[in-house]
C-alpha cells in the first residue's frame, strides 16, 4: 500500500513539473526595453497628463476580448526629448497615442498570455513619462509597441516621506 502512495505521489508531482514546463514553453515572450533603449528608439519622451480618450469606431458588438482601438490626447508639460507636432488652445503641445483596449475589462484577465493595454483616466489627472514612435498621420504609438504599449508609459508620483522611510532595526 505503501508503494502505490508513492508511486502517486511521484505521478503528480512529475505530472506537476510537465504542466508547469509546458507552461513556460507557451508564454509569449515580452521584450522588455532598457530606459536607455527606449530613449535611443523613441521619436518622443515627454512627461503629460491624459485629457482626453476616445474610441476611433463606434461601439459594435463584439467579444470580451475583442481589441478596441482608442486615441488618447496628452497635454505636455516637459519635453524630453523631440518636438511634439501641435499647439492646443492654451499654447501647450498635445500628443496624440493610439493604442488598443479590451472591449470588455473582463478580457484583461481571462486571456492567457494577454498583451498589456492600457487605459487612462482624464480625470484622475496622473502624470506619465511616454516613450513614443511617431505615426503616419502625425499621432504617435509606445515604442514597446502595441501589444505591451504599459511598457513605455510610466506613471509619475509625488514623492511621499512616510512611504520611503526606512526602519532601522533594532
Amino acid at each position: 500500500m505503501l508503494t502505490n502512495t508513492k508511486q502517486q505521489a511521484g505521478i503528480g508531482l512529475a505530472a506537476t513539473i510537465l504542466l508547469a514546463a509546458s507552461a513556460i514553453v507557451w508564454a509569449r515572450p515580452v521584450q522588455i526595453l532598457t530606459v536607455e533603449e527606449q530613449y535611443q528608439q523613441a521619436d518622443l519622451v515627454v512627461i503629460a497628463s491624459a485629457v482626453e480618450t476616445r474610441d476611433l469606431l463606434a461601439q459594435q458588438p463584439a467579444a470580451a476580448d475583442a481589441w478596441r482601438a482608442v486615441q488618447t490626447d496628452f497635454l505636455v508639460e516637459a519635453i524630453v526629448q523631440g518636438n511634439p507636432p501641435r499647439l492646443g488652445e492654451e499654447g501647450k503641445h498635445i500628443v496624440t497615442v493610439e493604442h488598443f483596449r479590451y472591449q470588455d475589462k473582463s478580457a484583461e484577465v481571462s486571456v492567457v498570455d494577454s498583451p498589456t493595454f492600457v487605459e487612462f483616466n482624464p480625470q484622475l489627472k496622473h502624470r506619465y513619462l511616454l516613450s513614443l514612435k511617431r505615426m503616419e498621420g502625425g499621432h504617435y504609438a509606445p515604442v514597446s509597441g502595441q501589444m505591451d504599449p504599459g511598457l513605455s508609459f510610466f506613471r509619475l508620483e509625488p514623492y511621499a516621506l512616510d512611504l520611503e522611510r526606512v526602519t532601522p532595526k533594532q
